[in-house]
């Protein structure tokens, strides 16, 4: 696990990672939604690599499949 990636560098991070549909900033998160093709394995793998294990939610809405970081 390397140190844990926030605001800019975890957009730039996201930007870079394959499955990532939209990414969207609130003053408190980073919310990245995940293609149908994103499995729950890469999800954790994903947020394992970013260091925010302890913070991080998976999130589903009329069928799509997000993935909340916090920004800060």
């Amino acid at each position: 696990m390397e140190k844990r990636v926030v605001n800019k560098k975890l957009v730039a991070r996201l930007m870079d990672t394959k499955g990532i549909e939209m990414i969207s900033v609130t003053s408190q998160n980073v919310i990245a939604q995940v293609s149908a093709k994103f499995t729950p394995k890469m999800a954790d793998d994903l947020v394992r690599e970013l260091g925010h294990e302890k913070d991080a939610k998976a999130a589903s809405k009329a069928g799509d499949n997000y993935i909340v970081f916090s920004r800060f």
